[in-house]
């Protein structure tokens, strides 16, 4: 059957078990296509075959965050999202370009550890 060849592709290319109900869509989307299937098979297949991200590498975890919890250490529930708008209505845009820019050693770094655990 078409459906069993590409479940084995799948299996293949991300090195993981497909679930039953996704064999059922695939059954039931190759006999009743769907308006809503926006994805094909081919690009499918193409798109599930990557790295697993890394949680070293999330840009906010390096730049953004840390200030973020400095800033709202303390602030009252009912008070976050005013205190949320106000510090980032008062970020200088610098502190974004820092943050992107700082990017690429970051994970050149995770790269070169293999992904292991990166210290600030």
């Amino acid at each position: 059957m078409e459906c069993d060849r590409a479940m084995v592709c799948i299996n293949q290319k991300t090195r993981v078990e497909v679930p039953e109900q996704w064999r059922q869509l695939f059954e039931t989307s190759r006999s009743n296509p769907s308006p809503f299937q926006v994805i094909p098979m081919r690009e499918f297949l193409s798109i599930t075959n990557y790295f697993k991200p890394f949680p070293d590498l999330a840009p906010s975890d390096f730049h953004l965050f840390g200030p973020l919890k400095r800033h709202l250490g303390g602030v009252a529930f009912d008070d976050l999202i005013s205190e949320l708008r106000n510090w980032f209505d008062n970020l200088d845009v610098d502190f974004f370009r820092v943050g992107i820019s700082s990017l690429l050693s970051r994970w050149q770094k995770c790269i070169d550890l293999h992904g292991d655990y990166i210290e600030k």
